[in-house]
């Protein structure tokens, strides 16, 4: 049987990481810098204008794949480029994950049956725990809303 918060017996994995350990958590992931990590993100073709929104959100989804560890997330839209780039970063890439998450925080491709609603649940949790965990909805203008015709065009799987 999985034993949960010794306070009060909660079985919430994000209840389980502490509210200090969760602050420090958000604090080191949101302050750590990404310059040339966007500066060639926008060279190989993203929009400007809309950079720092996806630095903001990759850092969240990365975020929450370490306060959820045993979640398996999907990920769509245009964030998941950006996290292509901070692949390349090695280095940069292998510090973030050992001092937000504590480990290597891997990519997986999409299970290559194309999307569709097979592949939407880890997405739909995604959505869900984003906004439990920061209070507001994700922003459409960086994760698609799931809708009639919608199709995961990459998913990022956290665990290993």
């Amino acid at each position: 049987m999985e034993s949960g918060c010794p306070q009060c017996g909660s079985l919430d994995e994000a209840h389980r990481v502490g509210e200090a350990t969760r602050a420090r958590m958000i604090d080191t992931a949101m302050a750590w810098p990404f310059e040339r990590i966007v500066a060639r993100y926008v060279k190989d073709g993203a929009d400007p204008l809309h950079a720092a929104l996806h630095e903001r959100e990759l850092k969240r989804f990365l975020l929450l794949c370490s306060i959820y560890p045993n979640r398996n997330f999907g990920m769509a839209g245009p964030v998941d480029e950006l996290w292509h780039t901070f692949l390349l970063f090695t280095g940069p890439y292998v510090r973030f994950c050992a001092q937000v998450a504590g480990r290597f925080l891997h990519h997986a491709p999409a299970s290559g049956n194309g999307g569709g609603a097979a592949d939407i649940g880890p997405y739909l949790l995604f959505l869900s725990c984003y906004e439990q965990t920061f209070g507001v909805r994700a922003p459409g203008r960086a994760w698609p809303t799931p809708d009639i015709g919608f199709e995961v065009v990459r998913w990022g799987d956290s665990r290993r």
